[in-house]
């Protein structure tokens, strides 16, 4: 009998190196609720929502929820079901949990191509019925025919040119069908990825820009937020958006990370920020400019041999710079500071 795999839970586990833990005590129920009200006002008016995504794998408590939405995170979207028959065994409680938050809710389905449209429809519409989400997704993302070969490639015991690739065209053709379905009921995304329609199925370039589409496209972090404080500088600093799939010129959701976690949660989270409003209908201006460098700071006199720049926190070194050296430092965060020419730590710097 051909085993099966649940996609979606196999890379969160992947994601998550404490999977499995009991969270710790969020950022409201360690009495620092008006820490989470001060960062809230941190978010300017032309800064971007902020979105998570969860799946069974992100092990949540309702503090966590209580503290997305204290910080300022306008909604979570939590993985319903996937192929004809999965029900994510932690949806309904997290639903419940999100709900008693105040946060929105939205609930996906991984798509698998592999089986045929219509049974998946029915299942997950069954879910929307039952939990009563705000708005739905569609992840198409699965381009592999076999999921034994699929799953043996990622352990290592399978070259990845050996696992079957689904036709673009079924690929293709079955996401439209899903996604005109659910689109004819609810408020429906399109999660998917540049290089899904670029290497598997660049069929999908020529509907895609029909939908509303949740577009990952992750950024590399200088250095990992630990702080609420420390997210929203990362938020606000995102660039235009992320890499287009052909065929789509506008992203409504861009997933841009899933590389830190809640504070006082351990775990990873995926997040996204709204572009264009699509969550709330208020309207998200375009980012302003990055600001003129203000902060100036000078090289401690013992550090007489120079300092040398870094990619991020315990980062390559990028150049040497001279003794006495006075950068402008334009981003803080986590104790180090952004100059042209790289990352310093601060605490080797005296603030003029």
């Amino acid at each position: 009998m051909t085993a099966t795999y649940d996609i979606q839970a196999i890379r969160d586990y992947r994601q998550m190196k404490l999977a499995g833990q009991t969270a710790q005590q969020s950022l409201l129920s360690r009495g620092q609720a008006a820490i989470a009200a001060a960062v809230r006002s941190l978010l300017a008016p032309g800064s971007r929502p902020a979105v998570v995504d969860l799946s069974e794998f992100n092990i949540m408590v309702q503090a966590d929820f209580d503290g997305l939405k204290a910080a300022g995170v306008v909604a979570v979207i939590i993985r319903f079901s996937s192929g004809a028959g999965y029900l994510d065994p932690r949806a309904a409680v997290y639903v419940a949990m999100a709900r008693r938050s105040g946060l929105m809710v939205g609930g996906y389905h991984w798509y698998d191509p592999t089986i045929p449209v219509t049974p998946q429809e029915t299942f997950f519409g069954s879910l929307i019925a039952k939990f009563a989400p705000d708005f739905v997704g569609l992840d198409v993302e699965q381009w592999w025919l076999d999921w034994d070969a699929w799953y043996a490639a990622l352990m290592g015991k399978l070259d990845w040119s050996k696992v079957a690739k689904l036709a673009g065209a079924t690929i293709s053709n079955g996401a439209q069908q899903f996604m005109t379905f659910l689109k004819s009921k609810w408020r429906a995304l399109l999660y998917t990825e540049a290089y899904v329609v670029q290497e598997y199925s660049p069929q999908m370039s020529a509907w895609i820009g029909t939908v509303d589409c949740w577009i990952a496209s992750y950024i590399k972090l200088a250095l990992v937020p630990h702080t609420w404080a420390d997210i929203w500088i990362v938020i606000s600093n995102l660039g235009a958006g992320p890499l287009l799939p052909a065929g789509l010129k506008q992203a409504a959701l861009w997933q841009f990370s899933s590389g830190f976690g809640e504070p006082g949660n351990s775990g990873r989270l995926d997040w996204s920020v709204d572009l264009v409003g699509w969550l709330t209908g208020a309207a998200v201006p375009q980012p302003a400019p990055p600001p003129a460098p203000t902060n100036v700071y000078q090289l401690k006199p013992v550090y007489i041999y120079g300092y040398f720049t870094r990619t991020g926190q315990g980062g390559s070194i990028v150049k040497w710079e001279p003794a006495g050296w006075s950068p402008s430092v334009t981003t803080v965060l986590a104790g180090w500071g952004q100059t042209k020419d790289g990352w310093i730590n601060l605490s080797y710097f005296n603030k003029q």
